[in-house]
């Protein structure tokens, strides 16, 4: 954390399990990132909502919390616990926003060797066989005017 302090830049320790360390950190702080917990999912939504109280607590202004597409209406597992987070977020009255962000390039790594040997990414998909993608149209669409 040196190296980050030497540029300038207040770096702070904090723990999701440990509230004081939590409160603690975001003293002084006016907003806040939360990147979504990556902790066993059934720990998750606790974690994020101590961060959530934490930040309430020591005055943030504004938390804006790394989502998924689709969190209101999923029922995936992951996708649950997001949603679960963002009415937390709601519920609490601190202005926040929501960034659903779409599938990480780096969820298909532990993948890759069926991947290669299959030369493709396999999943579910609907009936037709939609794409899958990890950038958002808008991003698409602006590469493909960039060639």
């Amino acid at each position: 954390m040196k190296d980050l302090a030497d540029r300038g830049v207040t770096a702070r320790r904090a723990d999701f399990a440990d509230t004081d360390s939590l409160t603690e950190a975001f003293a002084g702080a006016d907003r806040l990132l939360l990147i979504s917990a990556s902790v066993p999912v059934d720990e998750r939504v606790a974690h994020h909502r101590r961060v959530i109280d934490a930040a309430v607590a020591a005055g943030v202004s504004l938390v804006a919390y790394t989502s998924t597409t689709h969190a209101d209406t999923a029922t995936t597992i992951i996708g649950a616990t997001h949603g679960e987070t963002e009415e937390y977020l709601r519920d609490g009255g601190i202005p926040s926003v929501l960034l659903r962000n779409g599938w990480y390039l780096e969820n298909y790594t532990s993948q890759l060797p069926q991947i290669l040997h299959n030369g493709a990414v396999v999943g579910a998909a609907e009936p037709g066989g939609r794409r899958r993608q990890s950038v958002s149209r808008p991003q698409r669409r602006s590469r493909r005017r960039a060639r």
